[in-house]
């Protein structure tokens, strides 16, 4: 259902930059909080599920030249309700996978508070990611960091367990 490539796509190879001062920033319309060194690029793209179906995603990137994070919102409404939610993570990973061109490198389920959400790892022959994928209040977050293999940034842990889910966010259902 949602994909990481707009973030790995976008993740040039470059220097890193020197000094940067890391903030956290708030999006109460996507009801998330994060921690990120510089404010994030913030793209919308329409994504059709089906001809008639299709969803928005937001993402909120910064590329840091050879590494780079995203938080992507997909906010489902009326079409995740009383699905499973381990199936809508599963799909997630999975259209990630494919999307990227990456395999899987280890997986675990995880919460965020009480929301479900799978922690995974996926890397092709130059790219490694690490991607928290958490449903709240029928809302997809994805929360990614991708660096070159063997390379890992080390703000790794720093940006990913900033993330936060804010309130119960206002359902926009698909169009």
């Amino acid at each position: 259902m949602l994909s990481v490539a707009a973030c790995l796509v976008c993740i040039c190879v470059g220097a890193r930059p020197q000094n940067t001062q890391w903030k956290a920033y708030s999006y109460t319309t996507d009801g998330f909080s994060a921690e990120f060194p510089s404010e994030p690029a913030i793209e919308t793209q329409s994504v059709p599920i089906t001809e008639a179906i299709k969803f928005d995603l937001r993402t909120y990137l910064v590329d840091s030249g050879s590494d780079g994070m995203m938080i992507g919102v997909s906010h489902f409404g009326s079409l995740v309700e009383g699905k499973d939610p381990d199936v809508l993570l599963q799909s997630g990973k999975q259209g990630a996978l494919q999307n990227t061109q990456t395999h899987l490198v280890k997986e675990k389920k995880i919460k965020l508070g009480d929301d479900p959400g799978l922690e995974f790892e996926a890397e092709n022959d130059s790219l490694h990611a690490v991607v928290r994928i958490f449903l709240a209040n029928n809302t997809l977050y994805e929360v990614l960091v991708a660096y070159p293999v063997g390379k890992p940034a080390e703000w790794t842990n720093r940006f990913l367990d900033s993330f936060r889910v804010l309130a119960a966010v206002p359902l926009k259902p698909a169009q």
